[in-house]
């Protein structure tokens, strides 16, 4: 059953119920069928951004302005912590107070 169909099942009462558990299993059949099929895989931080640099993603000028292995430090940071902006921000700002 597709994402759509298990969510259209979401309203349709079952035992006068709404069928939550319907909403779950269509965002599963969702990130199954469009998402995961669609993501990019990378072998390596270098290559993510070579892929982003190359194809204008991301301002080069911008990059360039940073050492790899710093923005290879945020990257840890935000892939193992909650993303909080607050938090991030600290280390921004932290970070052009250095310059």
């Amino acid at each position: 059953m597709t994402y759509f169909d298990l969510n259209n099942e979401l309203n349709i009462p079952k035992d006068n119920t709404i069928q939550l558990g319907k909403d779950h299993e269509a965002l599963e059949a969702f990130l199954a069928e469009n998402v995961e099929p669609n993501t990019m895989q990378f072998y390596s931080l270098r290559a993510r951004f070579d892929y982003l640099l190359n194809d204008n993603f991301i301002d080069p000028k911008l990059v360039d302005q940073y050492d790899f292995l710093l923005l290879k430090s945020y990257m840890i940071i935000l892939r193992h912590s909650i993303f909080n902006l607050s938090h991030l921000w600290r280390h921004i700002s932290f970070m052009r107070n250095m310059r």
